[in-house]
């Protein structure tokens, strides 16, 4: 049995949304403008299963956001310098120190996930052997 217990509940407020970290994955809300430029909806979700890794890019001119890469998703359609990527959130300057935290708190959370899935393979082939 697995329990992660990391990720309760982290959240970081963006210029234009928040992305929420649950225990299912990470929830994107964006306003109207955003959501309608990036063709997305309002609110979407994005399970632990298909995240690879999330990061944070602090331009020397302009705002820093965070990025999530999604596996699966071609990462030319929507780069995050483009300001349009739906797997990603500017936030205010004076808010990074809150951006970094989120990172590292959902980095850590998928190398305790994959941990967990990289220790229960070997379980699962010597099942099916028997």
């Amino acid at each position: 049995m697995c329990c992660y217990l990391l990720v309760t509940s982290a959240r970081l407020i963006g210029t234009k949304g928040l992305i929420e970290a649950t225990i299912d994955g990470l929830t994107f809300h964006r306003s109207k403008s955003s959501a309608a430029a990036r063709l997305t909806p309002r609110t979407y979700q994005v399970e632990w299963a298909e995240v690879a890794e999330a990061g944070l890019t602090e331009p020397a001119a302009g705002k820093p956001f965070v990025w999530i890469t999604v596996l699966g998703e071609d990462a030319t359609d929507g780069a995050p310098d483009s300001g349009l990527d739906p797997y990603a959130m500017k936030v205010r300057r004076r808010d990074r120190h809150e951006a970094r935290e989120f990172v590292r708190v959902v980095n850590v959370e998928l190398a305790v996930r994959q941990r967990w899935n990289d220790s229960r393979e070997p379980e699962a082939s010597s099942f099916g052997s028997q």
